[in-house]
């Protein structure tokens, strides 16, 4: 209790934007970023994609770097799932770049 109410147990709480879970585990928090950097290279091939690969570099650089390392220190230690993920997102989004640059220069 406090202040005279019940506090409700949860299973995972926010804290300056890092999500804590039962478990002192990082993939509630994870999950939220890897969701969060999937909508914003799902936007940026909305509306930005027929650009340069230095400008799209530096969108990337600028929408998606800060979100993976906000918070980076109290992660802990990604699993190597975890950083194949990411890997694996950053991987499509700058291949697909290069084939859309490389496309857009032949015609």
């Amino acid at each position: 209790m406090l202040a005279g109410k019940v506090i409700n147990e949860v299973d995972s709480a926010r804290d300056l934007g890092v999500i804590y879970n039962k478990k002192h585990s990082n993939s509630n928090h994870f999950q939220t970023i890897y969701n969060k950097l999937h909508s914003r290279v799902m936007w940026i091939k909305k509306r930005l994609w027929n650009r340069d690969i230095k400008y799209l570099t530096m969108i990337w650089n600028a929408l998606c770097g800060s979100i993976i390392t906000f918070g980076l220190a109290s992660w802990g230690r990604p699993t190597r799932t975890q950083i194949q993920k990411l890997q694996g997102l950053q991987r499509t989004f700058f291949l697909d770049a290069e084939e859309c640059t490389n496309c857009e220069a032949q015609i």
